[in-house]
């Protein structure tokens, strides 16, 4: 599957928005020179500064003070192998270059926090647009770049998982 595919969840916003005012009492790791940064939620060690993707991970710090983060991944955890998770950050200007996740578990759920209409995500040179609180499902070994050209911030709950 290279496209991504819109799952059946789907997850309150404002609850969302609650946990990511924890998130921005913390200082954020730079993901990149780009405008990429992150929170890290569980990692394969359970630090806040391993931001490695893993398919087994221990809870973070950071995730003991976001309840609802929490009951979302608990939520996944019903249908999905829970992995590593992380908040990713794209700032207005900021760019995800080209590039394939095949070096670890690619299959990826993002969930839109907040966003805009010039936030995109692409997969096989086509452009998506996910509105948050929504669930998608996606296999980021395939070719995948994300820009977000709008005035405001781009925030996603990204959780690595399995099918059980």
């Amino acid at each position: 599957m290279s496209a991504p595919t819109r799952l059946a969840y789907t997850f309150d916003v404002a609850r969302l928005l609650a946990d990511l005012a924890v998130c921005d009492a913390h200082e954020w790791l730079t993901r990149s020179h780009l405008g990429w940064l992150c929170h890290v939620l569980r990692s394969s060690d359970g630090s806040v500064g391993n931001m490695e993707p893993s398919a087994t991970a221990r809870d973070a710090p950071l995730l003991g003070e976001c309840p609802y983060f929490r009951e979302v991944l608990k939520e996944l955890g019903q249908e999905f192998d829970v992995g590593a998770a992380r908040v990713s950050s794209l700032v207005p200007g900021g760019e995800i270059q080209p590039h394939t996740d095949a070096h670890c578990v690619p299959w990826r759920i993002h969930i839109p926090i907040t966003t805009n209409t010039q936030s995109v995500i692409q997969f096989n040179a086509i452009d998506y647009h996910w509105k948050p609180g929504e669930a998608w499902l996606a296999d980021f070994g395939y070719p995948h770049a994300a820009w977000n050209r709008g005035k405001t911030r781009r925030v996603h709950l990204l959780v690595n998982v399995a099918r059980l």
